[in-house]
């Protein structure tokens, strides 16, 4: 099993794109002022994006702050929602909606496919033996948050393995929380840990569960 991804995301109404450039996240202490940026810096009215060269990438439109890892980043940093912690307590009076809670992961799993129609779909017309990927999406209710959780099939190809793909399970979960101001949102951001371990959890269940197909 492998963190592939992971982001925190805060959704408003009036995100403004135009105020996130390097010189303003350091001067409102939102990141390191040590921090070095990457290429490319956009800044617009529409959509703004500072990549540093830690792999750490802040991305503002006028709907939503996503706060992540770039893709070939595969740690768990504890950055990501201290960076969405910071910005929304600069900016306590944007009207905040919602918040979330990334976590992306893939596990090795020989004939992914199989394994999946097997576990999960019941035979019928539709699961058919060409049948070549599957994509699922499953929503829980819990007391604090509603979880969506995205089943899909891939291949890959690991590192050293001469370019032979291999099947991997993904699972892509989501913890989202409805939120009223600034408050709330940074309540909701203080659950990026425990919501962290809620995803280890549940992806090793899921994957000992499938692994006994």
């Amino acid at each position: 099993m492998n963190l592939i991804g992971s982001s925190c995301v805060v959704v408003a109404n009036q995100h403004n794109p135009s105020i996130l450039n390097p010189d303003w996240l350091s001067r409102m202490k939102i990141v390191d002022a040590e921090w070095e940026t990457a290429e490319p810096i956009i800044v617009t009215p529409a959509f703004a994006r500072c990549a540093y060269s830690n792999d750490v990438e802040i991305a503002l439109d006028p709907g939503k702050l996503a706060v992540n890892l770039s893709r070939d980043n595969r740690e768990l940093s504890p950055e990501l929602p201290k960076i969405a912690g910071r910005y929304v307590r600069t900016l306590k009076h944007v009207p905040y909606k919602h918040q979330g809670n990334n976590f992306r992961f893939s596990a090795d799993m020989p004939n992914v496919v199989s394994a999946l129609k097997n576990g999960m779909i019941r035979p019928g017309s539709w699961s058919l033996e060409n049948m070549s990927r599957i994509r699922t999406v499953f929503r829980y209710s819990c007391e604090n948050s509603k979880i969506n959780l995205s089943v899909e099939s891939d291949v890959a190809e690991p590192e050293g393995n001469n370019g032979r793909n291999v099947d991997v399970l993904i699972l892509d979960f989501n913890y989202h929380r409805e939120c009223e101001g600034s408050d709330s949102v940074l309540k909701a951001i203080d659950c990026w840990s425990d919501d962290y371990g809620d995803a280890v959890r549940r992806t090793e269940e899921i994957v000992k569960g499938m692994e006994r197909k």
